[in-house]
């Protein structure tokens, strides 16, 4: 392999070709782990899970397993993009002035430096009580930003975690090697390959049968891009509040259309067993809904960008969320208390909970 690139993905060494083709090196019996993904022994083969929720795949050819889909099916549908864009070129992956990571809950408190300034980073990754981690998460500087993302696989469907990798995996190749937020439209094209990889994936029979959401950022330079399908959410906490971005995509908002309307009642609304089902979501062909900001948005010194699945936010309420952020500044501190206060509940059906903090310090 020529022009090689080395990216590192939680410990593994990739070695990036021009043509997105992988090569890892891992150390015999060394154990390396790819948050909410694989865990890949050496050449002994033997699994152990490191932390609870994580996927197990065994051996190096498993650990390449969900990265190769990514590659494949993300250059096909570069190729279809290029011929419908009538040979406009378009970068490939790179990412030569980054680090790529998905970083394990718990680690010690990191920091990204800027030429604008610091962004401090949280995350909490928690199978609850479900029997698998249908959760995935990705972290990854960018020249001058970061880059964060947060995907919830369909636990009603099946290969949602799969489906939720997939996504994580194709998005942190399509932007760690680009700028920060600036130049719109990134994560929008960004979301629109992480469908196309996942329909070719699934094939049209699987499609409906397996699905995630997704919630996406891009900092940088005093300002931030967002992006979501689905029902997380992605928050901006500023001054002791916490405002919502995106809407969520589920059927209680069409409900709601059709109470203002008069064609239901509001009460039918609030009732209707389904009105928590999704709307739109990866893998379900054409998306209908996707929300994101069409220009960049400025962030001040002290605001904190947060990504959740609903496992956090169908747990602590929103009150909680702001108490827990005001008493605990440092973004990785805040995100272990945010665990904590979850697993205090012990609920007996606690969903997968995952987030991710940004602080614009």
């Amino acid at each position: 392999m020529e022009n090689k690139e080395q990216v590192t993905v939680s410990g593994n060494a990739r070695m990036v070709d021009d043509d997105g083709t992988f090569e890892i090196k891992t150390s015999e019996g060394e154990e390396e782990l790819l948050e909410g993904t694989v865990v890949a022994d050496g050449a002994d083969g033997a699994g152990r899970e490191r932390l609870s929720g994580s996927v197990l795949l065994t051996g190096i050819m498993a650990a390449v397993g969900i990265l190769a889909v990514s590659v494949m099916y993300g250059k096909r549908a570069r190729q279809k993009r290029e011929e419908r864009r009538m040979g406009q070129n378009r970068q490939g992956f790179s990412a030569s002035r980054g680090r790529t990571e998905q970083i394990a809950a718990g680690d010690a408190a990191e920091r990204f430096s800027s030429p604008t300034g610091k962004i401090g980073i949280g995350k909490v990754h928690h199978i609850g009580k479900r029997s698998t981690q249908q959760d995935s998460l990705g972290v990854t500087d960018v020249p001058d930003g970061m880059f964060a993302v947060v995907a919830d696989g369909m636990g009603g469907l099946s290969d949602g975690d799969k489906v939720s990798q997939t996504i994580v995996m194709t998005m942190l190749q399509e932007l760690s090697g680009t700028g920060a937020a600036g130049k719109s439209g990134r994560l929008f094209e960004a979301v629109s390959l992480a469908n196309d990889v996942v329909n070719q994936m699934l094939g049209m029979q699987d499609q409906y049968v397996s699905g995630s959401t997704v919630v996406a950022v891009l900092s940088g330079k005093g300002s931030f891009e967002w992006v979501s399908v689905g029902d997380s959410r992605v928050c901006l906490y500023r001054s002791g509040r916490l405002i919502q971005l995106n809407r969520e995509h589920n059927f209680e908002s069409e409900l709601l259309w059709q109470a203002v309307n008069g064609e239901i009642s509001f009460a039918e609304a609030e009732e209707n067993p389904k009105r928590r089902s999704l709307t739109s979501f990866i893998g379900m062909g054409k998306l209908k809904y996707i929300d994101g900001s069409v220009k960049p948005m400025e962030a001040a010194a002290g605001d904190l960008l947060l990504l959740m699945s609903d496992g956090v936010f169908n747990t602590l309420s929103e009150e909680e969320i702001c108490g827990i952020l005001a008493e605990y500044p440092e973004p990785q501190r805040a995100a272990q208390e945010m665990e904590g206060r979850i697993l205090s509940y012990d609920r007996p059906k606690q969903d997968n909970f995952t987030a991710v903090l940004l602080k614009f310090e």
